[in-house]
């Protein structure tokens, strides 16, 4: 989903030129394209690529960030049960 919103205008070109997504798949199809087409639909993928890994890395970076806000290690205020031990194990 989230590849497909950045490149949704160029595939409506790409349409309109009555090329179908499929064809830039299909190995005999991507043959029969025009060289100029070829090349502005590699940009296309590669653009929507490139946005896609963008926002990935600054969600990674946010929680990284959030992840140093958390509260340092703690000491439990009371001896955990058996009950308890298990508990956290399952």
């Amino acid at each position: 989903m989230l590849a497909k919103v950045p490149i949704a205008p160029d595939m409506a070109h790409l349409r309109a030129l009555g090329i179908k997504p499929a064809a830039l798949l299909d190995p005999h199809e991507l043959a029969k394209l025009p060289p100029d087409v070829l090349r502005e639909s590699q940009h296309m993928i590669a653009s929507g690529l490139t946005r896609v890994f963008a926002a990935m890395v600054i969600v990674a970076l946010m929680q990284l960030i959030v992840t140093t806000l958390l509260p340092k290690h703690r000491k439990p205020d009371h001896v955990p049960t058996s009950a308890e031990a298990l508990e956290a194990a399952a």
